[in-house]
């Protein structure tokens, strides 16, 4: 399957900017259903009706319980990058660092982030 062949379903993308939106706008992609959130674009893909792009971990649960399947991962697939940000005034809070940490053990262990 290639993406001609997807242009040939009805697509469901988020409806601001996001790695999603571009990869549709660059390769074509029909888009008949707007989406602003992952969850949206999940019931949407649920309903039977629509492709769409979810994140591999938002995706998991559902794939393993057989209610979606990735459709040739290796090629319909993107990546993203997150970043937290704290302000330098006033210092972080004793909470805020703790979470800081937590981010930081939890991505050195599995800088992916994947399963």
């Amino acid at each position: 399957m290639g993406w001609d062949d997807l242009r040939a379903h009805q697509f469901a993308g988020l409806g601001y900017h996001s790695p999603n939106m571009e990869i549709s706008q660059q390769v074509r992609l029909p888009r008949k259903a707007t989406g602003f959130d992952q969850e949206s674009i999940a019931t949407l893909i649920l309903s039977g009706r629509y492709l769409g792009f979810l994140p591999d971990h938002y995706a998991e649960g559902f794939v393993r319980a057989s209610r979606m399947r990735a459709i040739e991962p290796a090629l319909f697939r993107y990546a993203c990058q997150f970043f937290g940000i704290v302000r330098r005034s006033p210092q972080p809070s004793r909470v805020t660092r703790a979470f800081q940490d937590c981010l930081r053990q939890a991505h050195q262990a599995n800088p992916l982030g994947g399963a």
